[in-house]
This record gives structure tokens, C-alpha cells and sequence, in this order.
């Protein structure tokens, strides 16, 4: 069984940085030895559980809770403290486990891999070092307990525990919304050795005790005393708005499902799949696991530069590795349906603590700063391949392991006629149902990412928006809008829009514009959905290729945001292309196979001519294609 799985993180140039970052060049502790990340010890591999899921367990939510509590409050100074662990991403820049800064990777903050071959297995490596010191400070809340049958209970119910994940694509259970208000509340109730208490919400953010103003480098983050997610303002006093958050992901998440799907039928090389850099993309498979990644990043830090939002100190929300857990399913699922595709040689186009632009990236390269043993070596992608030899797995695997096993949960969950809701995957092994008989509340009644409407040539057409543009182009993380129809005219609102079809967000950070050697990302919106809606609403006689390319041309509309939910004129961000591609879909009879896409055309005439679309020599390229392929009786 072969897996495998990653995070993102960038370093930076740094001639162009205002106030250049450089890396302390005392670790954050002296160790004897370098630190060995094993997965959890002696408890064999037990399933990562959906975090809905995880809460039906009141004893390990109750010591999940506990746990994340105690461990936020250790000492920062300690390199296994929840933000020891956290800063080995971004700031504050500090070596970790006693491996140093690279000199030639001038102006690089953290370690994380981004736009890169290593972007899953990296954070593989970096979930598994944080699932095993989360075990490790839960041992310390079980014997906290007094010895007896209370102790006893809380063991038993740590010896099963992983730290839980978070879709956000699937469709939620019947009357909560895809962020669960659990991850929002101020305030949660636990069982303490003391007795049931009311206490600050562990999930709802990290709190620095001290903040580390000069290595947090650039306002608001090096005023504000606490994470925050769609905060009110950039100012030091501002607060969460939570139900912001709330509402952005869930006016997002039926896009976010066709993308999971595209991701899963349309991308079927490790190269494409693994990151965002629109060199690795072609027209079918312009989407990414990081791509998809990065939106979730922006939906959930929001408007005036909430921690998520940002590359440099994403980490230190505790959504951050609930969201990374899932990143890693996905990635782990993936790789079951494509086993005989890995990491292949590339060359690295960003920067990280310990790699510069130009070295050249393979599955043999050191995922710094993890270590698989205490002698200083480190884990490389091969080493995390298998992501049980890590001690965890997923629900999706207790059934069986094999490809067409994995594409029935897949179908289930985020494809044309899913019925499963996030938290319906089994995690216990059954000879019957791999689901639960929670059914998707809403999501059968509205148009599916596959049509399942033929033409009446009987063709079953397929649209995306593909879009490029340029990581470090603006000062900071921003969001490329798709709206079908009118919209409001203050950007700050489109996130909840209701003519919105989806959105792509860029997950950079501040200080880099002009960056030399900035590179090209991509990602997509599927129109498939919206569109076929249209058709239900009158609005949109059929989804040939010559009706959609008319009404996309009239109606299809892209805005650019900033961070602070401000308008950027899309012919002021370099790189900037919005294109449309479609193709002919063959569903499966079968539920644990997926629809075969034809060849993906490009139709030009939808976003030639106008600013962030294509340009006209592409339009021409095009016309004659098109006239060859009509031809041949693949366009409509």
C-alpha cells in the first residue's frame, strides 16, 4: 500500500524584501541527538477519524481537548512545544532540531515546501512529528487522572487516538455547516480530574505568550497577540469573525467538492497532482492538491490578513493541521488509485530555510528538519510513501486498500450523485456498508460536477475555468473571483456572493512583490455545476459547446482581491490568464470507476480581449484547431 502526503511552505529572496529576514542562529533548544519522528509508539496503526466523527468519542474528545490545551500552554522555548512544532513552517525563522540555514537560500523564512515536487511528503513528515508529540503530551493528561477506572477509561481511549481531519469538501451531516461551530465557539466544556469545566476553546486559535514581535516581522502579525481568522480589522485590537469564516467556506464548498473530484479523475501524474506550479499543469488537469489547498487557506484566514491567510503563520491556528490532515487523506487516497506514479526529478523554483532556486528536487531529497532516527538522518519522500509505517491511516482503508475500493468513496463523497456526508466513511471494517445512513442533505438536488444532462447530440460536455497567475504579483495573498451574473461592486462581500461560482486562492505572504525568479501557480474553477443550473433556471438553452462559449461570453465574469478585501484591477496583476476548456465526459455504469474526459479544447472566445483573459494570438490558434476538430466530430 503505497501513500503519501505534504504541506507547503516558501523562502523567500532576500534583495527584495523591506525588511529582510534573516535566520536566528541559535536554535530554539540544544539537543543532544537529533529527534526521531517514529509515529505514535506501541499502539499498532489505528485511523485517523473525521473530526465530527472524533467528537461521537466523547473519552478521546475529551482528551483531545484537553491535550491541545496543555500543550499550547508549554514553554515557546521548547522545540517540541506546540509553537516549536507550529514555527518549523514560517517564523519565527528559527532553526529547528539543529539544522541550519542553507546560504544560498537568501531571504528564506521556514522550512515548508511549496510549488514543489516535496509539497505532500513534506508535510507528511511534518503531520507525523505533530501527531507524535501530540501523543506524546496526551500520556501526561491520562495520568493527570486519578488512578482507577477513570484513568483507566481515558487510556484505553488514547491507545486508538490520531489526530483527527477535516473535509471540507464533502457535504456536511443534515443542519451544520461545513465548518463546524465546535472550531468557532470561545468557550467549550471538557471533564477535567477537577471535575466538568467551561474553558477557552482550545480550536479557536493560539494565544503567544510572549509574542515574538521582531522575528514575526512585518504588522499586523507582529502586534496581534492571538491568531485570528477573518479578523475585524488589521489593527492590534482587532477580534474574530467567525461566522464570516463560516459563511465563505460554505458559499465555496459545492466548487470545492467538483474540485476534489476534477483532482481525482482529471489528474492522474504525481507532477500535476502534487503542486501548483502551472509548468506542471496542462488543460485538463490545471488544478492541484496545493492549489486546492491554498483556497482553504484564504477562506478560513479571510479578509484583513488572518493567520491562515498567510504563508509565514498559518501554522500556529490549530485549523491549520485539521486542514493538513485532510490534505493528506486526499493525498493518500490519490496514490491508491495511482500507484505507479511518484516524485520525479524537478527543479526547485522557491526557497525554503534549507533549499535554494535551482537545486534540483527528487524522492531521495531530505525532508528538512525531520528526522527518522537519532543520528541525523532524515526522511526523504520514499521514507513516507507508505504512510502506515507512520502509524496511522484512514477510514477510507479499514474496508480494503484497493484502487476501485478507494474510487467508490470517492464517487460517494465528491462526485456527480454523491450521497455521503463528511463524517458517514466507516472506520471500523464491516462486510456490508461503507457508509453510515447519514445521507447529503442538498446536494443531489443541485447540478452535479459531471453533468449527468446530455445534449442533444448526446454529448455530455464538461467546463472549467483555468486560471495562471503569478504567486508574489501582489503584497501578499489574494483571491481570484468567478461570478456568473451580477455581483456586488465591494469586494469585500464576494466571498458570501451568491452569483459567485468559486474562487482560487493565492497563498502568499507580504514583503515579496518583484520577487526575482516569481513563478507562475495555477488552479480552477468548475463551471459544470453553475452551468447546468442555468439550464434548470431557463437562463441556458443546453451545455453545447456553441450555447456555453455565447453565454459565458455574456454572463462569466473574474474579479482580484487583496487580502483586505479590496479590489485589484485584474490588468494590474501580472501573469493573470482566465481561460475556458471543456470536454466530452463517458460516465461510468460501474461506482467504483471513474468518467473518461476526452481531448480538452480550449474555447478563447469566452475571455480574448479582455483584461486577465487570453490573448488574441491564442483566439486565432485556436480557430483553427476548432475548425479541425469540428471536422472530426468532436466539438458540438
Amino acid at each position: 500500500m503505497f501513500f503519501s502526503s505534504t504541506t507547503l511552505c516558501l523562502g523567500l529572496l532576500a534583495s527584495t524584501i523591506i525588511a529582510s529576514p534573516t535566520p536566528s542562529s541559535e536554535p530554539l533548544e540544544k539537543r543532544g541527538g537529533t529527534f526521531a519522528i517514529t509515529g505514535v509508539p506501541g499502539t499498532g496503526t489505528q485511523p485517523r477519524l473525521e473530526i465530527r466523527n472524533l467528537k461521537k468519542n466523547a473519552d478521546q474528545w475529551n482528551l483531545y481537548l484537553l491535550t491541545l490545551q496543555a500543550w499550547k500552554a508549554q514553554p515557546q522555548s521548547s522545540a517540541t512545544s506546540y509553537y516549536g512544532v507550529a514555527g518549523i513552517h514560517g517564523v519565527p525563522n528559527q532553526p529547528w532540531d539543529g539544522v541550519g540555514w542553507n546560504p544560498n537560500a537568501q531571504g528564506a523564512v521556514g522550512y515548508c515546501t511549496h510549488s514543489s515536487i516535496l509539497f505532500p511528503t513534506w508535510h507528511r513528515a511534518y503531520m507525523a512529528l505533530f501527531e507524535q508529540q501530540f501523543y506524546s503530551v496526551m500520556q501526561g493528561v491520562v495520568n493527570s487522572f486519578p488512578a482507577g477506572p477513570k484513568r483507566t477509561k481515558y487510556a484505553k481511549a488514547a491507545s486508538k487516538f490520531r489526530v483527527p481531519y477535516w473535509d471540507w469538501a464533502a457535504a456536511p451531516p443534515k443542519g451544520q455547516s461545513t465548518l463546524p461551530s465546535f472550531l468557532t465557539a470561545q468557550t467549550i466544556s471538557v471533564t477535567t480530574p477537577g471535575g466538568q469545566k467551561s474553558i477557552q476553546n482550545p480550536l479557536f486559535g493560539y494565544n503567544f505568550a510572549p509574542l515574538d514581535s521582531a522575528n514575526f516581522y512585518y504588522a499586523p502579525w507582529n502586534a496581534w497577540q492571538a491568531t485570528r481568522r477573518w479578523p475585524t480589522s488589521e489593527d492590534p485590537s482587532a477580534s474574530n469573525q467567525e461566522n464570516l469564516a463560516t459563511q465563505a467556506i460554505e458559499n465555496n464548498r459545492l466548487n470545492l467538492r467538483d474540485n476534489v473530484y476534477n483532482l481525482f479523475t482529471q489528474c492522474t501524474q504525481y507532477d500535476e497532482f502534487s503542486h501548483d506550479s502551472a509548468s506542471a499543469s496542462d488543460s485538463g488537469c490545471h488544478n492541484s492538491l496545493e492549489s486546492i489547498h491554498d483556497s482553504i487557506h484564504s477562506l478560513v484566514g479571510g479578509n484583513n490578513k488572518g493567520h491562515m491567510t498567510y504563508l509565514w503563520y498559518a501554522a500556529f491556528d490549530p485549523i491549520f493541521w485539521l486542514h493538513h490532515a485532510n490534505v493528506d487523506r486526499l493525498f493518500a487516497m490519490w496514490q491508491t488509485i495511482y500507484p505507479n506514479t511518484y516524485t520525479s526529478a524537478e527543479t526547485a523554483t522557491a526557497t525554503s530555510f534549507t533549499i535554494a532556486v535551482g537545486d534540483v528536487e527528487d524522492e531521495n531529497s531530505p525532508l528538512t528538519p525531520f528526522h527518522k532516527d537519532t543520528n541525523g538522518n532524515f526522511f526523504s519522500s520514499n521514507d513516507v510513501r507508505d504512510w502506515t509505517t507512520l502509524k496511522y491511516t484512514y477510514p477510507e482503508f479499514t474496508k480494503g486498500n484497493g484502487a476501485s475500493t478507494i474510487m467508490n468513496y470517492v464517487n460517494q463523497l465528491y462526485g456527480p450523485q454523491a450521497s455521503a456526508t463528511a463524517n458517514s466513511v466507516k472506520a471500523k471494517k464491516s462486510k456490508r456498508d461503507l457508509f453510515t445512513r447519514e445521507i447529503a442533505p442538498n446536494d443531489t438536488v443541485l447540478a452535479p460536477p459531471v453533468s449527468l444532462v446530455s445534449t442533444p447530440s448526446g454529448a455530455r460536455y464538461q467546463y472549467t475555468a483555468n486560471i495562471a497567475t503569478q504567486r508574489f504579483a501582489l503584497d501578499g495573498s489574494y483571491n481570484i473571483f468567478v461570478f456568473l451574473g451580477n455581483f456586488s461592486a465591494n469586494a469585500a462581500t464576494w466571498p458570501f456572493d451568491q452569483s459567485l461560482v468559486g474562487s482560487y486562492g493565492i497563498f502568499s505572504t507580504t514583503g515579496m512583490t518583484g520577487m526575482s525568479g516569481n513563478h507562475t501557480v495555477s488552479g480552477t474553477v468548475p463551471l459544470t455545476r453553475a452551468l447546468t443550473a442555468q439550464v434548470a433556471a431557463g437562463n441556458l438553452e443546453d451545455l453545447s459547446v456553441e450555447n456555453v462559449a455565447r453565454y459565458l461570453q455574456d454572463n462569466m465574469q473574474w474579479r482580484v482581491a487583496s487580502s483586505e478585501g479590496v479590489e485589484i484591477p485584474a490588468a494590474d496583476v501580472p501573469g493573470l490568464q482566465v481561460s475556458v476548456v471543456t470536454a466530452n465526459a463517458t460516465l461510468p455504469a460501474d461506482p467504483s470507476q471513474f468518467p473518461v474526459f476526452g481531448e480538452w479544447i480550449t474555447l478563447p472566445v469566452v475571455t480574448a480581449g479582455r483584461a486577465g483573459g487570453l490573448q488574441e494570438d491564442d483566439r486565432l490558434a485556436f480557430d483553427v484547431a476548432k475548425e479541425e476538430r469540428r471536422v472530426s466530430g468532436l466539438v458540438g
